[in-house]
C-alpha cells in the first residue's frame, strides 16, 4: 500500500489531468451497496485524487446518493416495460434489460468519450458481459486504454455440472438450474478470450490476481484488497444484542445461504431460541426456497429473512448481533467487506476456509477468526455456538482483538494504489512492455 501511495504522489506533480469513463450497471431489483463490488466503486468514487476527472454512466437511479467536484453521473433508463416483463418471466426480463444496458452504454459512452476526452475506461465489474463487450469495442476504435476490476473469475463448486447439481438439490428449477451456471461459463469465456485488449487488471486478492494470469491475462494485473470505514461504523452508540447470528451478503447458493440454514437448524437444537437475522439482496425464487427450509426445518420464528437495507440499518443490524457467519463457497475477497465490518462492530465471525485467505495466515490463529472446511456446516454451527457461550472477559478479549485487526484495512489507503494503477496506464508509453507497470 506504502508503494501504490508514494507512485500517486510522484505522478500527481505532473500537469496532466486524467478524464476516465466508467461503465457501470446495476440491478434496481436486487442489489444494494451490500454488494462487494458497488461498495468498492462507492468507496473509490468518495476518494478521488486531484487530477482526475470521472465521468460514470449508471442505469437510473444511479448508486451514488453523493457528489464531489470530480465526478459526474450520467444516467441512462432502462424502459419500464422491461421490468414489468423482469416480474411475469425472470430470465427473459433481465436478458433483455442486460441487452437495452449493453446498447446505451456503447451510444453513451461513444459521445462522453469524445466529448470528454477520456483516456481511460475503467471497469470496476468486469465480471457483467453486456458492460465489458462495449466497453473493449470502444477501447478497439479509439484505441483507449482500459483498466478492469476484477473481483470474481471462479465457477462455483469449480464445474458446470456440480454448480447445477447444488442448484437441483436447493430446489431450483431444471431451466434456472442450468442458466446460471452455463450463463457464468460462457461469460467467463468470452471475458478470458479478450485479455488481451485490457491494459491493466486489478483483482482483489493476490491468489485471484495468480489466477487470473494463468487464465491468460497478459498485461498487467495488480490487487486492491477489501476495505472498510471503521469511522462511519464506529459513529454508531452501542446497541442492545438483540440477535444471536448475522448473515450479510446476497442470498444464492454460491454465497452458502442454505449451508447457513443447514447450521443454524443445528444452534437452535444446541441453544434453542437463538435468532438468526438474513441481510442482503434476495430474488423472489431463492426467498421461497429459504422460507420452504424454515418451514421444513420448523425454524420460521427463529430466522428474520431482513432484504435489503441501508447502509445505516445495515451496521445496526450487524451491531445487535452476536456473531457474523459468512460460509460462502468461493470467496477471493480476503477478508469480504461485510466480514471488517463485523470486525469493527467486535464481532467473532465463522467462515470457510478458502484458498485467498491462505494469504493471511495470521487470521488462522487469530480469536475472532474460526475458519472451518468448506461445507462442514456442522462444524459451523458448534464454532457459531462456542462463540455464543463465551463469557463477558471472553467477549471483551475477542471483540478488542477484532477491531484491531481491521486498522489497516482502511479504504483511503486501498483507494491510492487503485488511482496509482489508473494514472500509470494513462501516461505509459503504448509501446511499453505492459509486464512492467508499477
Amino acid at each position: 500500500m506504502e508503494k501504490g501511495r508514494d507512485l500517486l504522489v510522484k505522478m500527481e506533480s505532473e500537469d496532466k489531468t486524467i478524464n476516465v469513463l466508467v461503465f457501470l450497471w446495476h440491478s434496481t431489483t436486487d442489489t444494494t451497496v451490500t454488494a462487494g463490488g458497488y461498495k468498492r466503486i462507492i468507496e473509490f468514487v468518495k476518494r478521488i485524487p486531484e487530477g482526475f476527472n470521472f465521468y460514470i454512466l449508471d442505469n437510473s437511479p444511479t448508486i451514488f446518493d453523493f457528489r464531489t467536484p470530480r465526478f459526474n453521473v450520467y444516467e441512462y433508463k432502462i424502459p419500464e416495460i422491461f421490468y414489468r416483463i423482469l416480474k411475469i418471466n425472470f430470465m427473459l426480463g433481465r436478458f433483455l434489460e442486460w441487452l437495452i444496458a449493453s446498447i446505451k452504454l456503447f451510444f453513451h459512452g461513444n459521445r462522453i468519450l469524445k466529448q470528454k476526452k477520456c483516456q481511460v475506461i475503467y471497469l470496476p465489474i468486469t465480471e457483467l458481459l453486456f458492460v465489458f463487450l462495449p466497453a473493449v469495442l470502444l477501447r478497439i476504435i479509439y484505441r483507449k486504454k482500459i483498466v478492469c476490476d476484477i473481483l470474481n473469475f471462479e465457477m462455483p463448486y469449480g464445474s458446470v455440472r456440480k454448480f447445477y447439481r447444488q442448484m437441483r438439490s436447493r430446489g431450483y428449477s431444471l431451466i434456472r438450474s442450468l442458466f446460471l451456471p452455463l450463463h457464468i461459463r460462457i461469460q467467463y469465456f468470452i471475458i478470458k478470450s479478450c485479455f488481451k485488449k485490457i491494459d491493466c487488471i486489478m483483482s482483489v486478492s493476490q491468489y485471484l490476481a495468480d489466477y487470473i494470469r494463468r487464465g491468460g491475462a497478459i498485461g498487467y494485473i495488480g490487487f486492491t484488497p477489501s476495505g472498510v470505514n471503521a469511522k462511519f461504523i464506529e459513529s454508531f452508540s452501542d446497541i442492545p444484542k438483540t440477535l444471536d447470528g448475522v448473515y450479510v451478503g446476497r442470498h444464492e447458493v454460491e454465497k452458502g445461504i442454505f449451508d447457513l440454514l443447514e447450521a443454524w437448524r443445528i444452534v437452535i437444537g444446541l441453544r434453542p431460541g437463538s435468532r438468526l437475522a438474513l441481510v442482503g439482496p434476495c430474488n423472489a425464487s431463492t426467498r421461497r426456497q429459504i422460507e420452504n427450509k424454515l418451514t421444513e426445518y420448523q425454524i420460521n420464528e427463529y430466522v428474520s429473512i431482513k432484504g435489503a437495507l441501508s447502509e445505516e440499518e445495515k451496521i445496526k443490524t450487524i451491531k445487535s448481533g452476536k456473531v457474523f457467519i459468512h460460509l460462502g463457497k468461493v470467496e477471493p475477497l480476503v477478508p469480504v467487506i461485510t466480514v471488517l465490518e463485523a470486525l469493527v462492530c467486535g464481532l467473532p465471525v465463522i467462515l470457510y476456509d478458502q484458498p485467498s485467505y491462505r494469504e493471511h495466515p495470521e487470521i488462522y490463529k487469530h480469536p475472532a477468526f474460526s475458519l472451518v472446511s468448506i461445507g462442514d456446516f456442522k462444524i459451523a454451527a458448534q464454532e457459531i455456538v462456542r462463540y455464543l457461550n463465551m463469557n463477558k472477559t471472553e467477549n471483551d478479549f475477542v471483540k478488542e482483538n477484532a477491531q484491531d485487526y481491521t486498522r489497516s484495512f482502511d479504504w483511503e489507503n486501498i483507494s491510492q494504489i487503485e488511482y496509482a494503477a489508473i494514472r500509470q496506464v494513462a501516461f505509459s508509453d503504448k509501446k511499453r512492455n505492459r509486464h512492467h507497470f508499477l
